[in-house]
Formats: structure tokens, sequence, C-alpha cells
């Protein structure tokens, strides 16, 4: 949600100077706030998790190259988000 956005909304209003609503939309600007936070940290512990695998994957040969180059994909594909 950006700033543009919520000022379309509270426009669309029939009260769109009054506290409630503004305090209604900072509220959903907070709540969305809260979960993308939340799905960065749990992004983040994705990224260590399979960069820790990558790291310690090299000494163990019965692992399969190709599920190591998958994960490798996987980390690079993640990088560019």
């Amino acid at each position: 949600m950006t700033k543009e956005r919520i000022e379309q909304i509270r426009e669309s209003t029939l009260f769109p100077k009054s506290v409630s609503v503004q305090r209604a939309l900072l509220q959903v600007w907070n709540e969305c706030g809260q979960e993308l936070t939340a799905e960065r940290e749990k992004a983040a512990k994705l990224y260590d998790s399979l960069s820790a695998i990558l790291t310690w994957s090299a000494h163990l040969p019965q692992l399969a190259n190709e599920d190591i180059e998958a994960a490798k994909q996987s980390l690079t594909e993640y990088k560019k988000q």
C-alpha cells in the first residue's frame, strides 16, 4: 500500500477528513507493515538456512550434484529479489 493509495481510499469515503477514517487507514498501514516485516524475517531465515546447507554440502559426497546445483539456483534467484 502506498501513500497515494491511502489518499485514494480516504477520498472515496463519505467523510475523508474524519479522524476515524484516518485512524482506520493508519491501522491498516501498520498491519501491512507488520506482515511485511514478518515475511522478510521468514525469508531471511530461509536464506540463512540455504546458505548454511550449501556451505557444508561440499563435505557430503552422497548428495547428488543436481541437488546442490538446484539449491544454488534457488539461492541465486532469491538474492535477485
